[in-house]
Order: C-alpha cells, then sequence, then structure tokens
C-alpha cells in the first residue's frame, strides 16, 4: 500500500485510514496497522485487508486524523489487488 514521496517531510505520523466503496458496499473507515516507521519518507507500506464482497471496487478514499508531530503526508501512489476482477494502480 501507500508508499510516502520521496521528498522531505513527505512521511506522517498520524494514524491513517482507508474506506473503500463498490457496488455492493461499502468497507470502512478502516485504520491501517501501522508499525512505527509506516507511512515515512520514501517507504513503500503493505497491507492486508479482509472485507465482504464490496463487487466492483469504485472508489477508495484515504486520509489521516491529523495526529502528532509532522501530522502533513504526501502519497505518491496506491496499488489493489487481490479478489477484485483486476489489481487497479492509482496515481496521486
Amino acid at each position: 500500500m501507500p508508499p510516502a514521496a520521496d521528498e522531505s517531510g513527505a512521511g506522517t505520523d498520524a494514524d491513517v485510514f482507508v474506506t473503500l466503496a463498490g457496488d455492493k458496499g461499502t468497507f470502512g473507515p478502516y485504520t491501517l496497522p501501522a508499525a512505527k516507521q509506516a507511512f515515512e519518507t520514501g517507504s513503500a507500506d503493505t497491507f492486508s485487508l479482509s472485507t465482504p464482497d464490496l463487487g466492483r471496487i469504485a472508489s477508495l478514499t484515504i486520509g489521516h486524523n491529523n495526529k502528532g508531530f509532522g501530522a502533513a503526508w504526501c502519497l505518491a501512489r496506491v496499488e489493489l489487488g487481490g479478489c477484485w476482477e483486476q489489481a487497479t494502480g492509482v496515481a496521486c
């Protein structure tokens, strides 16, 4: 999941959450369980989520709670993969 951009100050110490919406339902907001070094500048973090059947994914919302010092975040890219019909890459 989301790599932070590779520029100074791109990481965040805030809690990051995702919401997935499909044609059969919505999942989230779900707070991603982050290790201490997750979401830092230049990092690429991977998460596995178990969701109910959402059908064809229509949208993905990613945000954070603005908590902590240096909460601003510059997300570079998101990739979805798994049980959906096809993997989806979204450039931000």
